[in-house]
């Protein structure tokens, strides 16, 4: 399925406003004379409808410097097979864990893919669309797809300049139309961009929609706008232009700072953010941290090219988040008071069509707050765009794909247990074997992706479906984290048990059962 269904929520917008987003749009292009597309790019822009011919799935994450740093690549690039359907190609640098392939094809019904591994020595996993060039055997496994496979697309997770740069090359070396499904480099730059997606929200919305937002270029003037800030407001937050799931956000108490010299404030400044890759030669952003956030909710958005049809929304989430910085947890499917749900839906679509005016192509979504005492009289506030895919849209369009949704509601959640480490994810699919949805029989209340945190993390992504979200949030915070426990107790007894075995009777040959 290379589009999302019909949209669940429709925007009551007049055609002025829709005007003024175009309006805007024109401002802003020529604001910015880089979000036209180039010569060297036009031809692998979308511009007719995406029908079902083969598509590459890849995450690139080679221009997010917060993955950079904690380099999750590795895991969140196998999300890309959550994606993909019978025919299509999943890039992803390390090999598919045991079970995951035959997981995704027979279980989940998602088809046989065919899987291309790019070795990434000596660069990173990180720039995988740069490593499926660079690697021989991969590129030409790319070539006769196009050539005799029919392979016409690329759908990253990010739109980033090496993997339209492999579009460019792939059609210059088959002679073959390729088109990528996104936005264009610069285009999901700027989206991705905090600090203009800020200024953005506010002109077409209002600068009620927004924190109290400021930028700085270096720690002079970030010192000096944080010791003003502070001087009037409980909490500040700052913030890396391009972090993602929370990572790259920094919350500041005003009341250590407030009253102290601005030698004193920039000492504080250097130690809290050095070490976590200032963008030298970028700004980082300044923001009201609000102490009264109700919820923190995502709107999911696809939006079609230009003249194909007008942006959809399909999916209003709240996200889970942990830790005072709001890092990424999980999320859950929201329905809220009729107008509050409203406004929001309507705020989502006149940014849809900001952007599908300024030629975004592809999946993006929008991050707010709800600020107040009370849920029927908040104030919504946007705080950042992710013109990319994520943790939130590649389960939702998983779970539409499945329509398991049609009856049934779902969560999401990353669980992490001591010991989960010491098991295969063969060995896990075996035991939660009861429990695993199928798509077969439509019975199992659990679906499980991003296998390599096993190793790295002991835990593992998980999606909980149930009848009602009660049931869902038991599933995630009780019944499967005690089955998880369960489960690893039994096997490191077992593995003592083996090994107390073979000492004890070191003469008799060993089977491999």
């Amino acid at each position: 399925m290379k589009l999302p269904l019909p949209s669940r929520f429709g925007a009551t917008v007049t055609g002025r406003q829709i005007e003024q987003a175009g309006e805007l749009a024109i401002v802003i292009g020529n604001e910015h004379p880089q979000l036209r597309a180039s010569d060297s790019i036009r031809h692998l822009i979308v511009d007719s409808m995406i029908d079902d011919e083969p598509t590459l799935y890849l995450a690139d994450f080679s221009e997010i410097p917060v993955i950079n740093v904690t380099d999750d690549s590795p895991i969140l690039q196998q999300r890309a097979r959550l994606r993909a359907t019978d025919g299509d190609f999943v890039a992803q640098t390390n090999k598919v864990e045991k079970g995951f392939s035959d997981y995704c094809e027979y279980t989940l019904g998602l088809g046989r893919v065919h899987w291309l591994h790019p070795s990434t020595e000596p660069s990173d996993t990180c720039k995988i669309a740069f490593e499926c060039w660079q690697d021989r055997r991969v590129r030409h496994d790319l070539i006769h797809a196009v050539r005799h496979k029919g392979l016409r697309y690329i759908h990253p997770y990010l739109s980033t300049t090496h993997v339209w740069e492999l579009g460019a090359m792939l059609q210059t070396a088959t002679r073959r139309p390729i088109k990528v499904i996104g936005p264009t480099p610069a285009m999901a730059h700027w989206a991705n961009d905090k600090i203009e997606f800020s200024r953005a929200a506010a002109r077409l919305l209002g600068p009620q929609f927004v924190p109290h937002t400021e930028s700085a270029f270096n720690f002079a003037t970030l010192s000096k706008k944080v010791a003003r800030l502070a001087s009037t407001h409980v909490q500040l937050g700052i913030k890396f232009p391009y972090g993602t799931g929370g990572h790259g956000n920094f919350l500041i108490d005003a009341a250590r700072i407030r009253g102290q010299s601005l030698s004193q404030v920039r000492e504080y400044l250097k130690n809290l953010l050095l070490g976590h890759r200032w963008p030298k030669k970028g700004r980082v952003l300044i923001d009201v941290w609000e102490t009264d956030v109700i919820m923190s909710p995502s709107v999911q958005t696809w939006i079609p090219p230009l003249g194909r049809g007008n942006p959809l929304i399909d999916g209003l989430f709240q996200q889970s988040v942990k830790g005072d910085k709001g890092v990424f947890a999980g999320s859950r499917p929201l329905r809220l008071p009729s107008r509050i749900e409203q406004e929001i839906i309507n705020s989502s679509y006149l940014l849809a069509i900001l952007f599908q005016q300024l030629g975004y192509v592809g999946r993006c979504s929008f991050d707010l707050i709800l600020v107040g005492d009370d849920i029927e009289n908040c104030r919504v506030e946007f705080v950042e765009c992710n013109a990319r895919w994520g943790g939130t849209s590649i389960p939702m369009t998983l779970l539409n794909r499945l329509q398991i949704c049609e009856e049934n509601t779902y969560g999401t959640c990353q669980i992490e247990v001591a010991g989960l480490d010491q098991l295969e994810f063969s060995q896990l699919l075996r035991e939660l074997n009861t429990e695993l949805y199928s798509a077969k029989t439509g019975r199992g209340r659990l679906i499980l992706f991003n296998p390599a945190r096993l190793k790295a993390l002991s835990g593992i992504d998980s999606i909980a479906i149930g009848g009602t979200m009660k049931q869902v949030n038991e599933l995630l915070h009780d019944v499967i984290p005690v089955r998880l426990k369960e489960i690893v107790r039994r096997h490191l007894a077992h593995g003592k048990a083996t090994k107390t075995s073979l000492i004890s009777r070191p003469d008799q040959s060993i089977k491999v059962i």
